[in-house]
């Protein structure tokens, strides 16, 4: 197995790719920027952090962004419930 498909594995839900084709000017702005907008969210949109994101170990920055992801979804299962 390779480094890509062994990262793809472990962090799937980072890398999960849409069944249909979206063209709304929200995933549009998601392709455009692409990693950026991870890194932004790990800088916690400073942008002088955006050098010290990059410089970490990025096993640790993927571990954030499936914190991150996992407590969105949960945060929106709960305000849907209400």
């Amino acid at each position: 197995m390779d480094f890509r498909e062994g990262v793809s594995r472990s962090y799937e839900e980072l890398f999960e790719s849409g069944a249909e084709a979206d063209l709304s000017r929200e995933a549009n702005f998601n392709v455009k920027y692409g990693w950026y907008h991870s890194i932004w969210r790990l800088a916690k949109e400073d942008v002088t952090k955006l050098d010290e994101v990059t410089n970490m170990n990025f096993h640790k920055c993927l571990s954030a962004l499936m914190y991150i992801k996992e407590k969105n979804v949960l945060q929106t299962q709960k305000i849907k419930k209400k």
